[in-house]
This record gives structure tokens, sequence and C-alpha cells, in this order.
């Protein structure tokens, strides 16, 4: 699946630089409605009483004037939540329109909403095979992390930060984005693996 974000990355660039950062969440919708299979997808701002909820994507079917019939993808997120878990829950939500084909890929009753937590909490990703909703929700995490953060940026960064010039903090803000993963993206197995895995895909300057 990193394929698609090397598409979307590229085709970002094209219309908008991809040195311009942060990467803006609402313009990143058309390219993931290109490629998802959802028509439209509309951001909603909400009140959540759980703090545990940052978004969901709720999903329909409506008429529209000489299009027929179309598919809609509502992402619903809190606006209590700060505006780096706003962007990142956003972004993740965006790609279940795109990796959610099947309704056995999406939590639909109260069990498996808890089995899904259990898993996240217990870490045991040698489940997943099991449960494709967990699976699903790490390829969400995963590759929003790897859109409102490339690899392109992060090698310079990573200097800077291991030699004490800037902070995982700092980097988090300049990003717009959870500093839990910008910790996430700088672990060397991590940068490694992903750098390997985009390597060939993408030709960006």
């Amino acid at each position: 699946m990193l394929e698609v974000v090397s598409s979307i990355l590229r085709q970002y660039q094209k219309d908008h630089g991809l040195k311009r950062v942060p990467i803006k969440t609402a313009l990143l919708c058309p390219y993931v409605e290109e490629r998802g299979h959802v028509d439209r997808i509309i951001l909603q701002e909400v009140d959540y009483d759980s703090k545990g909820v940052i978004a969901r994507v709720v999903k329909y079917s409506g008429e529209q004037p000489y299009s027929g019939q179309l598919s809609y993808a509502e992402i619903q997120y809190a606006k209590n939540q700060n505006l780096c878990w706003r962007r990142f829950a956003v972004c993740k939500e965006m790609f279940h329109c795109m990796i959610d084909h099947q309704d056995r890929d999406r939590i639909a009753s109260v069990d498996s909403l808890k089995k899904l937590t259990d898993l996240f909490v217990a870490d045991t990703t040698g489940l997943t095979g099991d449960f494709p909703p967990f699976e699903k929700e790490q390829t969400a995490e995963l590759l929003a992390l790897e859109t409102l953060f490339p690899v392109e940026h992060r090698h310079a960064l990573k200097l800077q930060v291991d030699n004490g010039e800037i902070t995982h903090g700092q980097v988090a803000e300049r990003f717009k984005i959870p500093e839990y993963y910008t910790q996430l993206a700088f672990q060397e197995s991590y940068l490694r693996a992903t750098t390997m895995l985009r390597g060939k895909l993408l030709d960006i300057e």
C-alpha cells in the first residue's frame, strides 16, 4: 500500500508543492477519492463526549442530479482534540475509505470494538490475521504517518534531532502531527524500512 502514498505525494507535489509543510489534510480528499471506494469525502467537526474517540467515518449513498447514485464518506472529527491529533486522525480515516472494502474490515459492533481495543492494549500484532479491523487500523495509521510526515523530509531532520539541534516536539510542531509519531518515524528500523520500501517508488527532489 505504500505505493499509494507515493502516488498521492507525487500528485500533491505537482499540484501544491511537497516542500510546503504541513501537508493540508483537506487538500488530500480528491486524491483519496480518486483511489478509494467512495465518490465523495466530507469533513465535519463534531462534539464527542468520549475523550478516546478522535475521528470516525460514516458511509452512506445518495442521489446526485445528473450523476445518479454516489457513495459518501463523512469523516467526523472531535473539535476538542488538538490540531495535530485531529489532522492525523482525519488522514487515517481517509485511508480507511481506501482500504476497507468489506464489512469484515470494519468495526460494526460493540464486541468488535472491544476486541480491537484489547488487541491494541496487548499489542498482539501476531493476531491481526484473525481480526481484519486491527490489521486495517494499523495500515491506515502507517499510511497517514507516511503521508503527513514523508520519508523525504526525515533523514536530515533525524540528524538534527540526534545532534540536539532540534527536538521531537519542534518537528511535530512543524509538520503538525502528534509527537508520538515523530518518535516512531525516527526509529532506526522504521526509517530504514520505509526508506527502502518507498525509495524505488518516488522520484521527488
